[in-house]
């Protein structure tokens, strides 16, 4: 073989070698804790497209719980490792409260990189004569479809042996959906209704509540995602994060207080905040659409976090840390519904702070923080 062939046969090699290298390398790190360093990821939750665009609430784990858990007990210090396994078994189990799921046992084995939690209907068979029926959906990628089929296979048969629902099988846009049909109440905290669409896995606590979500999918402006509000607010939330909550205030005071529609459905008022991981903890930004203008604009923001005025304590268990207080809270305290269940708790937090520290917090104190503020809950 001449030295030129040779030599470029070796290049060849070392090329693919190294692209091997590489795209393994990256496979690796993706899976690895230590890719949330910078606080998350990039991207924004495919399980939207599934959500009904008039959801009051959807909530959204963007990272595998698993991969979570590995990089907080990295990141924290040794003595507080225990504490923070526990708190994060506490959020897997109240995320999923709801349910009737045994995450470790049912759902961990197969769980893929999202898992999505919402609220997708005050009412959803809009009748009138049984009050408010909430529809509530969970969405969870898998990363082994065949064992998240064996799980729904093994699900419906120990629902046959158990004898107190039917099991239906039907077609709707497409896709296979199976439901229970109780043979005696069971109430709405129980997922009757599943289906899998590509590598998503769907529950859902009615059938009619499934279908709506599959009609999401398959008219894209019906779901969340091409919401002008959700768009605006991820538009404005630019930085990595593991986790996403989004709520509609007129809609999620509604569900509070139980209602099938919202006092004012002209109202769209919204709040969506990115959830980032850092070794002190979590990071929580925010952002606010549809409330009243402020008289004087706020600054323009670079999401980067702001600067800690004082060294936090070691047991702060809540920090929060802004700009011009007195234009956020009047922004807040004109915004909301006044009748709403959260213009409520809200006025009752500061009215139980004033009751204590004998202040009146929006004229002696709020009033005159115009720059930087932090508050530390210890």
């Amino acid at each position: 073989m001449k030295p030129r062939s040779f030599f470029l046969a070796l290049i060849v090699v070392v090329s693919i070698l190294l692209g091997l290298a590489g795209w393994g390398g990256a496979i690796i790190l993706a899976r690895s804790p230590l890719s949330l360093t910078l606080g998350g990821v990039n991207r924004v939750p495919v399980t939207a497209a599934l959500v009904p665009r008039q959801s009051p609430m959807m909530v959204s784990l963007l990272v595998n719980p698993d991969r979570l858990e590995a990089f907080t007990q990295l990141a924290v210090n040794p003595k507080r490792r225990r504490r923070s396994h526990q708190e994060l078994q506490a959020l897997e189990q109240s995320l999923l409260a709801k349910t009737g799921l045994d995450y470790r046992r049912q759902v961990k084995p197969w769980l893929g990189e999202e898992l999505s939690l919402a609220v997708t209907d005050l009412d959803y068979d809009h009748d009138p004569s049984n009050g408010a029926q909430p529809g509530y959906l969970l969405i969870v990628h898998s990363k082994d479809p065949e064992l998240s089929r064996e799980f729904l296979q093994l699900s419906y048969s120990t629902a046959a042996i158990a004898g107190n629902a039917d099991l239906v099988f039907d077609q709707y846009q497409g896709v296979k959906i199976t439901y229970k049909r109780p043979l005696r109440p069971l109430g709405n905290s129980h997922l009757l209704a599943s289906a899998v669409v590509g590598n998503y896995v769907i529950f859902a606590n009615h059938p009619q509540v499934l279908r709506q979500s599959l009609n999401s999918l398959q008219a894209p402006s019906l779901s969340l995602t091409h919401t002008a509000a959700y768009q605006d607010a991820l538009a404005s939330l630019t930085t990595p994060r593991v986790g996403l909550l989004y709520a509609n205030f007129p809609a999620l005071s509604a569900w509070l207080s139980q209602q099938s529609q919202p006092e004012n459905a002209a109202i769209n008022q919204t709040l969506t905040v990115a959830l980032s991981v850092q070794s002190r903890g979590l990071v929580a930004r925010t952002a606010f659409t549809g409330l009243p203008a402020p008289s004087v604009p706020l600054p323009p923001t670079d999401n980067a976090a702001p600067p800690t005025l004082v060294p936090l304590p070691v047991n702060s268990g809540l920090v929060i840390t802004g700009e011009n207080l007195a234009q956020q809270w009047q922004h807040l305290d004109t915004g909301l519904a006044v009748s709403s269940p959260l213009q409520q708790s809200l006025s009752q937090w500061v009215n139980d702070w004033q009751t204590a520290l004998g202040l009146d917090l929006a004229n002696d104190i709020f009033a005159w923080v115009q720059d930087d503020y932090q508050l530390i809950l210890l």
